[in-house]
């Protein structure tokens, strides 16, 4: 069976003793090599004794400590990596299930700047010494949709290690429950159901063997420093905490309290959420809410391009994700005055949410909000390039030259669908036309590429200078109250200079609308405008179709000797830029070289590529 070598990994040990504790160094040293985001998580509630001292992976220095802690600190010490541990016995099938929850993380495809959500590869190791223990991980894993369950297990002169897999909700290799099935069999006890009398004689890893035990607190922990690798591809938060679903968490869950302008909140939400889109993550339909330092900061995504914007605050630190954000921000527009922001958790075996209320006088709403952890960072990455730019003035230049790209779709190269920035042009190419714009006033000194739908935020800074960051992945836009943070991509292949031509032989102008109102009525007379040509010829625009021939005229201003062909959808989209101007100057060389369309007084250009005469007659 083949596994992804480039997924993310994450493994649950339960136990620490005799076989877990020398599983973990051989595990910590081949996770370290692992080029991809891993995640380790050690559980034991037993502690260290002299016994164990003889078989076990432990040290004088250790006595007293709880396993799973002494394992994780000594190894992520040594390898630097970020390391979790729950120093408890887990006995319990829902809090099984919610260590083996995968996290979803974002990765770059191969060969691509594009990057896809992915799911952690969960493997759930059993190093235990009791069926009890085999008996609970072998009903969670036949419940699991997809999961790695190794069972290891030793007598005093055997031993075995048996591995079950699940894939798409069924089971392609047997677990240690049905390979040896006596292990279902109710022979044993959970550890804490135990005494804590010391088994003497026993081998120490035996199926029915018991030991002393001293349960730790009821938490995950990390221990050791953080692993820099990969930190920057996780989609969620990487360490999320576990807690025991008892009592005694439902007594340290508080409320906390903030204030907010609800005007300006208002505003702030609607503004944010216009970049979310539909999504199969509910966290990505969302909008992040994080309190701080007498700010408030809401965020929204659609995982390619991030908005904030931050208004004054008072009160508690809080954050929640708005589950629905767009009911919230409607609830808000009836507000005035101050609003309260009330967010406490709740917790459940299950599941862990944040209940949140808003009020404002006499009106409140009450709703369910995300956990702030489970929602995409906006990657922070020095610049290595800053413009100050009219983001009024940038926006115009992307909407002149946007309509000369296609749709994005995965198998279409980013030059045919991003606008790409190089010196002092903006521009865009599909491979049939071409659209640039030139502004003396702003040069970049390494060209990038940006999807055009995330540049159409930058109407929310209207007629205002703003900052541009230009980093390694990233474009930021920002004015010191709301920011606009999207992917960028590269490197740039397309040589603008290169591709217009420099002399043209004939230049005439001609009435846009006049053009464009004849280009109409030709387009109506065809069936399909994806294969329909135009032959031009000293003003007179011809068609041929299925049906027959259609012609018409239009007057230009000037000379023109030289018939050409074009493609009547890229001419129309062309001319459609210039339309509010009086002239447009058609600039050509010979039938098979590109058409240049420009106006007096305008920045932006337009080259249409010429279609052979025959195939416009043809057509």
């Amino acid at each position: 069976m083949r596994f992804s070598q480039t997924r993310p990994v994450k493994i649950v040990q339960l136990g620490a003793g005799g076989t877990g504790g020398h599983i973990a160094p051989h595990l910590y040293r081949l996770l370290y090599s692992l080029d991809r985001p891993v995640r380790y998580i050690i559980c034991d509630g037993d502690v260290v004794e002299q016994k164990n001292l003889v078989r076990q992976n432990f040290t004088p220095a250790d006595l007293g400590e709880n396993k799973a802690q002494v394992l994780a600190e000594r190894y992520s010490s040594v390898f630097g990596m970020e390391t979790e541990y729950v120093p408890d016995f887990v006995e319990d099938e829902d809090r099984l299930k919610d260590l083996l929850i995968p996290m979803r993380f974002r990765q770059r495809r191969p060969n691509s700047y594009r990057e896809e959500i992915v799911e952690e590869m969960v493997i759930l190791l059993g190093a235990v010494d009791n069926n009890k223990s085999r008996q609970l991980c072998h009903r969670v894993f036949t419940q699991a949709k997809e999961l790695i369950y190794i069972d290891s297990g030793n007598g005093e002169y055997t031993g075995q290690v048996v591995c079950g897999v699940r894939r798409g909700g069924r089971t392609c290799y047997p677990p240690i429950g049905t390979v040896y099935p006596d292990v279902l069999e109710e022979t044993d006890k959970f550890p804490t159901e135990l005494s804590c009398a010391v088994g003497v004689g026993s081998p120490e890893h035996g199926g029915q063997h018991h030991r002393r035990h001293r349960c730790g607190r009821h938490d995950l922990q990390h221990s050791g420093r953080g692993r820099e690798y990969g930190a920057e591809n996780h989609l969620f938060h990487p360490y999320r905490q576990y807690p025991a679903r008892d009592s005694k968490n439902k007594k340290e869950e508080r409320s906390v309290k903030a204030t907010v302008d609800a005007k300006e909140f208002s505003q702030a939400l609607n503004k944010v959420i216009k970049v979310i889109k539909q999504a199969s993550i509910p966290e990505l339909e969302g909008v992040l809410v994080s309190i701080s330092n007498d700010r408030c900061t809401l965020t929204a995504t659609d995982f390619t391009t991030w908005l904030t914007t931050t208004i004054p605050a008072r009160g508690d630190d809080l954050s929640f994700v708005f589950q629905r954000p767009k009911d919230a921000a409607r609830a808000c527009g009836h507000f005035e005055g101050e609003l309260i922001l009330e967010a406490e958790e709740k917790s459940n075996h299950k599941t862990r949410c944040i209940q949140l209320t808003m009020s404002c006088g006499p009106r409140a709403a009450q709703m369910d909000a995300f956990l702030p952890e489970d929602y995409p960072a906006m990657r922070e990455e020095p610049a290595r390039y800053t413009y100050t730019v009219n983001a009024a003035r940038l926006l115009e230049r992307v909407e002149h030259v946007k309509y000369a790209l296609r749709k994005p779709d995965d198998k279409l190269e980013a030059q045919r669908t991003h606008v790409q920035f190089d010196g002092n042009k903006v521009f865009a190419v599909d491979g049939y036309r071409l659209a640039w714009d030139v502004d003396e006033g702003l040069a970049v000194r390494q060209p990038f590429m940006v999807l055009p739908e995330a540049l159409k935020y930058l109407k929310m800074f209207g007629n205002q200078e703003v900052t541009a960051s230009v980093g390694e992945w990233y474009l930021q836009v920002t004015d010191g109250t709301t920011e606009l943070q999207t992917r960028i991509g590269g490197p740039l292949v397309f040589n603008v200079d290169g591709a217009v031509p420099k002399e043209f032989k004939e230049e005439f102008c001609v009435w846009p609308e006049e053009f464009l109102r004849e280009l109409d009525y030709l387009k109506n007379l065809t069936r399909s405008i994806g294969s329909a040509c135009v032959r031009f010829s000293g003003g007179k625009l011809s068609m041929l179709t299925p049906s027959g021939g259609y012609c018409t005229q239009i007057q230009i201003d000037g000379e023109s000797s030289i018939d050409f062909g074009f493609e009547l959808r890229y001419m129309i989209d062309a001319l459609r830029q210039f339309r509010r101007e009086p002239q447009v100057k058609l600039k050509v060389i010979n039938p098979v070289a590109p058409i240049i369309l420009e106006a007096e007084g305008r920045s932006d250009f337009a080259m249409v590529l010429p279609v052979r005469m025959k195939q416009a007659a043809a057509a």
